[in-house]
């Protein structure tokens, strides 16, 4: 497997308040994307906290771990560390962050994920978004008050529905994936997504995870780099091992 990633402030914000941690091991690699928020540096603080906690836990689990166990009681530790932090630390009062984390093992991928940063599977030819944004967009988009093309020009398509650390108990979204023989797994924050299409990123996934993932984060700048954009590719192959 390879595993890359990279961010960038971008041409707008004061702070990059996205974080990503990777890894890998032997037949084994995970990635958390998380897009903090909240004023004064906040959203830096709740990211890269949850960031932090939920990579340490997923880096050291067991080879045969449950990693759905080890996933969720690290995004339950992670929501409950940046909660009690924004309780303590009153510049730091009502922060939070999405989070999107991945593990793959054996041919299998396993992703949590809280907010709109999104998760999405290259099979060689397509590409598919693996999560539902938790936002106020995505349910518009849902229940038909707005079209695909209302939808990227919505004022506040920033708001979002679920984040980690706003309050004592996060509901995050679990799912397992069969891989496919050959596979590139995007984890990614809104600072990709709102400025790069879909057909943009697929094209960009045909390439090795360096080149795809400096792609995409170089269109997001290009296109004016409205916020922070980070981006983690994960490649291989599910015979491997």
């Amino acid at each position: 497997m390879r595993v890359y990633g990279a961010s960038d402030i971008g041409l707008v914000r004061k702070e990059n308040q996205d974080a990503f941690i990777m890894g890998e091991g032997e037949n084994f690699a995970y990635a958390v994307v998380c897009d903090g928020m909240g004023g004064a540096n906040g959203g830096a603080v709740a990211s890269d906290i949850a960031a932090d906690i939920v990579a340490k836990r997923v880096s050291v689990a067991e080879k045969n771990a449950d990693l759905k166990y080890v996933l969720l009681s690290a995004i339950d530790a992670a929501n409950y560390a940046v909660y009690e932090k924004s309780k303590e630390v009153d510049s730091l009062e009502g922060m939070g962050t999405t989070i999107v984390a991945a593990a793959v093992r054996d041919g299998t991928l396993y992703l949590v994920h809280a907010g709109d940063s999104r998760a999405y599977l290259f099979n060689g030819t397509e590409l598919e978004q693996l999560t539902r944004d938790h936002s106020v967009v995505q349910e518009l988009l849902e229940s038909g008050e707005l079209t695909p093309d209302q939808a990227r020009s919505y004022p506040n398509r920033n708001l979002i529905t679920r984040a980690l650390g706003v309050a004592a108990e996060i509901e995050a979204d679990y799912t397992e994936y069969y891989l496919p023989k050959n596979y590139s797994i995007l984890l990614c924050t809104d600072g990709v997504t709102n400025l790069v299409d879909g057909s943009e990123l697929a094209g960009l996934m045909e390439k090795p995870p360096d080149e795809a993932v400096d792609g995409m984060i170089a269109l997001a700048v290009e296109r004016g780099g409205t916020d922070n954009a980070t981006a983690v590719v994960i490649s291989g192959n599910s015979m491997e091992g």
